[in-house]
């Protein structure tokens, strides 16, 4: 891929390697219910807390820096739309808050590099295991040993069933079963994610929750372009 230093996809004399887009939803939002006095304070549990003001300037060749205003909550920055197809309007009482548990992984050249030094497919599931460093695709795997290996080990927030089942609020049940995207019911300390034991950062599943699939007889992943 351009801009980085490692092999994202490739092989040595031992295992080959390769990876698809997967289909766990990296990020949720969670809904914050408003100070009616102060559109930047939110409730939780009943107490007040301060929204963050962040202020980002970016560089922009041949004309003025561009700057923008970021506000940011426990849950992560205030967004006002998920796309195109989601407005999230930020009104009085109400606004929404993007968790995105990738925006602290910086450990994806650190899952190519142990790839790279793998030299089976336990090592290629070790590495995964170890490092959780994967925010948007599966892994596909073979070695010399004729062992095959499929995981979808990916960064995803720690959204169960029946954390969704307790906490989402009506947008998102509407949402959830839809495109598996969680909007979950801020003012309450017990929706937060929380964490699994084997997990390297908090909110986020751990490796032991991940579907795995080893030596199969053969395997295989694949995308279908279609053309209008």
């Amino acid at each position: 891929m351009l801009g980085t230093t490692v092999v994202n996809i490739g092989f040595n004399e031992k295992v080959a390697w390769s990876h698809t887009v997967a289909t766990g939803v990296p990020l949720n939002l969670h809904q914050l219910t408003l100070d009616p006095a102060d559109p930047t304070a939110y409730l939780v549990d009943g107490n007040r807390e301060r929204m963050t003001k962040r202020t980002v300037s970016v560089p922009v060749k041949g004309g003025s820096p561009v700057t923008r205003t970021q506000w940011w909550t426990r849950y992560g920055p205030v967004v006002t739309s998920l796309g195109a197809s989601l407005p999230l309007p930020w009104s009085a009482t109400t606004a929404y808050a993007l968790n995105d548990p990738n925006a602290a992984n910086l450990r994806g050249s650190d899952t190519a590099l142990g790839f790279a030094k793998s030299r089976s497919t336990r090592d290629v599931q070790e590495t995964l295991r170890r490092v959780q460093g994967l925010p948007w695709v599966n892994t596909v795997a073979a070695d010399s040993a004729g062992h095959s290996f499929f995981s979808q080990s990916q960064v995803l927030p720690r959204i169960t069933d029946d954390l969704a089942q307790r906490c989402s609020t009506p947008l998102g049940k509407a949402t959830y079963p839809a495109s598996g995207v969680a909007v979950l019911d801020g003012s309450r300390g017990d929706c937060a994610l929380g964490s699994d034991k084997d997990a390297v950062q908090p909110g986020i599943f751990g490796p032991s929750k991940m579907p795995v699939l080893k030596d199969a007889p053969y395997v295989e992943n694949s995308k279908t372009m279609i053309k209008a």
